[in-house]
C-alpha cells in the first residue's frame, strides 16, 4: 500500500485522525533521520543510506556528493 502525503502537507488525508496525526504512524516532520531509519516498517533504501553515509562516513562527508553521484562511489550491499 502506498501512503500519500499527510500531516501538514495534507491534513485532510483519510489517514489523519482528529488530533492531527497519522493513524498509520507515518513519520512526522519532527522525526530525525536516525529515528526514521531505525523504524522496522521502512526498508533500507539508497536514499536512507545516502543520508546515513553523509552523516557518519568521513569519506562520504569529504566527497560532498549529490544524491545522483552517490552510486558512482558507493554500492549498497543488499545482503
Amino acid at each position: 500500500m502506498m501512503h500519500g502525503p499527510c500531516g501538514k502537507l495534507n491534513p485532510t488525508n483519510s489517514c489523519m485522525k482528529k488530533k492531527g496525526y497519522c493513524k498509520n504512524k507515518y513519520p512526522k516532520d519532527t522525526d530525525n533521520i536516525s529515528k526514521i531509519a531505525s523504524n522496522p516498517m521502512i526498508r533500507k533504501t539508497m536514499l536512507i543510506e545516502f543520508f546515513l553515509m553523509n552523516k557518519s562516513n568521513k569519506e562520504a562527508m569529504d566527497l560532498n556528493l549529490l544524491y545522483r553521484e552517490f552510486p558512482e562511489h558507493f554500492v549498497v550491499n543488499s545482503r
